[in-house]
């Protein structure tokens, strides 16, 4: 026997299979790359190199037409289908065992035989993704589906009724049919469904009364998962809490179900104008319940974590010297404002008998201030996780030398059940730092006595501070004497340089963007397509410098490198937020273009961390 051996046996067959089947049952290119369009990856757009690959078979082999020059319609469909089944078993690795009947009118019956070096191997590559099966049980289920697949292809090229419309179809939808179960054993990933269950779950978690499963596909979400589309018979949340209660009544907690939208019927949908309403793509993906838990923090992602603490004490402590500058003599600073003046061996000017202690209290002060609104926006995501059931991994802090830190990343350790989970934890955090840092920056105001007067414990501010956001310009206002605003320099006491510097970083972590907590709050409010425009816009804004002013630029690398990717972790991605949550999710993002929008950063973080003059920020 001569068998035809490929170096990916599992890729080939996938692929090939396919498309020499495809063609011997007569199957529409078209229509058949988008049948199989999931079950094809690394074939080109809709197995297209598949196809290829039988036209080029059917090309390569010379016909007895041709040899004869017969011109008969009969004779080139023959010579042609006979070509094709050539192809699939020298492919396949299949020998052609010549019959010795000398009867036959229209062609001689083709025998085929399943090579089985070419079986055991796809059986060992499917066996090695499933641990749930034997390998020589997967063998022979895939041996026995490929042998079927090729004997109707085999029946298709020696009926006689093969130009017969209808019966080619018919057959064709049967070989069709034999093609998906081979397509199943060999796509389905390491945490995937078995497929025993594939029918049971069909059958006893969905039905007619509920939803109508039309395919079975596997999906572009969550890695492990099965796709369920279908036809919802009743409302959403009635048919949603059916379905989930069946799944857990005959699995118990091996399988977990997502309420997910089919994208693909959704924009097909939309190119073809169709008005269906949103429970018309509404699709269900089961995946293994240890594939629907994020996976852990590695044990080099935990001394990360402890490495960002020290990092962000340092930046904190490098923030609270910067807020401190003014203290510090005027040629000093002019000496540091230009850094060719700067030397090793040279103390600074003005320095000498400078008392220090007012300048490092003042640091130290506002440094260690300005972690509490840090810590309350982390206890505000606590508090909302342990009420609603949601784990969360350690906070992983970021450092920065404008603010002290640009937040914390808390991601999710299990999956959030609904929009509305999501929200709230979202928002939780925004409203707990951002509350105590309007706290601090009113109770900043006030110990400030107008500003105007220099008393012990004061930090002297720019007053053009006032005027960099709506925000700030209202609260100066307020707290602040015209006596004072009209001076250059105001004093001010460092809770409130604590709380605006928590102000700004809570209105930089609210921008409707990635996976911040405003992309969480937009993505639960108002869905993944307000999400991409929102994001698109802040990414824009963000790279002109519009936003935050010298913020913009290390703020915006951070994102995309940390917190681009939407948050996926979902269990129901359908069903909305009440009114009042979309209306408080607007209200965040006006909030932080108040605060962000002109150049609310720019004036006190003139210089600092992005290598500006020092007397430019106060």
């Amino acid at each position: 026997m001569t068998t035809v051996m490929r170096p990916n046996l599992c890729t080939a067959t996938r692929h090939d299979v396919v498309g020499v089947v495809a063609a011997s049952a007569g199957f529409q290119p078209r229509r058949f790359r988008h049948q199989f369009r999931p079950f094809l990856p690394g074939s080109g757009p809709c197995g297209t190199r598949a196809m290829g690959r039988c036209r080029a078979l059917q090309s390569s082999e010379p016909t007895n037409a041709q040899n004869s020059g017969e011109e008969g319609a009969s004779s080139r469909s023959s010579d042609r289908i006979r070509s094709t089944i050539s192809g699939l078993d020298e492919l396949l690795g299949v020998e052609d065992q010549k019959a010795a009947s000398k009867d036959q009118d229209v062609m001689p019956a083709i025998e085929v035989s399943a090579s089985k070096q070419v079986l055991e191997k796809i059986g060992a590559a499917d066996a090695a993704r499933s641990k749930a099966q034997d390998e020589g049980a997967v063998a022979s289920q895939i041996e026995d589906t490929l042998a079927r697949v090729i004997e109707q292809a085999r029946k298709l090229a020696e009926s006689e009724d093969f130009q017969d419309k209808e019966k080619k179809e018919a057959g064709g939808q049967d070989l069709q049919r034999q093609v998906e179960k081979l397509l199943n054993s060999l796509i389905r990933s390491k945490n995937g469904i078995d497929k025993d269950d594939y029918s049971d779950i069909k059958s006893k978690v969905f039905g007619p009364d509920t939803f109508w499963v039309t395919d079975v596909l596997p999906s572009s979400g969550l890695e492990g998962g099965v796709m369920f589309r279908g036809n919802l018979r009743g409302k959403r949340e009635k048919v949603v809490a059916e379905v989930m209660q069946r799944l857990h009544d005959a699995y118990g907690g091996k399988y977990v179900l997502r309420v997910i939208l089919d994208v693909e019927a959704a924009f097909k949908a939309d190119e073809d104008k169709s008005d269906r309403s949103l429970d018309s793509f509404v699709a269900f993906e089961v995946l293994p319940a240890a594939a629907a838990v994020p996976p852990p923090p590695a044990t080099w992602q935990r001394w990360v974590g402890v490495l960002l603490v020290a990092l962000t004490a340092a930046s904190t402590l490098s923030f609270g010297l910067a807020s401190s500058l003014l203290f510090l003599p005027k040629e000093t600073l002019a000496f540091l404002a230009n850094p060719s003046s700067i030397s090793g061996d040279a103390l600074p000017p003005g320095l000498e008998g400078f008392d220090p202690q007012a300048f490092l209290t003042a640091a130290v002060s506002v440094g260690a201030l300005s972690l509490i609104p840090q810590v309350a926006h982390d206890a505000g995501h606590s508090l909302v996780a342990r009420l609603r059931g949601i784990q969360l991994k350690a906070p992983l802090l970021v450092p920065s030398t404008a603010l002290g830190t640009f937040g914390s990343i808390r991601q999710l350790a299990s999956l959030v059940r609904s929009r509305t989970d999501l929200f709230d934890l979202a928002a939780a955090g925004l409203l707990g730092g951002g509350a105590t840092a309007l706290a601090l920056m009113i109770a900043g105001l006030q110990a400030s006595h107008g500003g105007a007067v220099v008393e012990p414990g004061l930090i002297p501010v720019p007053a053009a501070l006032f005027h960099g956001s709506l925000l700030l310009s209202t609260l100066g206002n307020l707290g602040l004497t015209q006596e004072a605003l009209a001076q250059p320099t105001l004093y001010v006491s460092p809770l409130f340089v604590a709380g605006w510097a928590g102000i700004v970083n809570t209105a930089l972590n609210a921008l409707p963007v990635g996976c911040l907590d405003g992309g969480r709050t937009t993505l639960a409010a108002f869905g993944k397509g307000a999400l991409a425009f929102s994001s698109l816009v802040v990414y824009a804004l963000l790279g002109f410098g519009a936003l935050g002013g010298p913020l913009a630029l290390p703020f915006g690398l951070y994102v995309l490198v940390c917190q681009r990717k939407s948050e996926g972790w979902i269990q129901d991605e359908v069903s909305g937020v009440s009114g009042t949550r979309q209306a408080l999710a607007l209200g965040i993002t006006l909030l932080a273009l108040t605060v962000l929008l002109p150049e609310s950063a720019g004036v006190l973080l003139g210089g600092v961390g992005a290598g500006g003059p020092a007397p430019d920020l106060f």
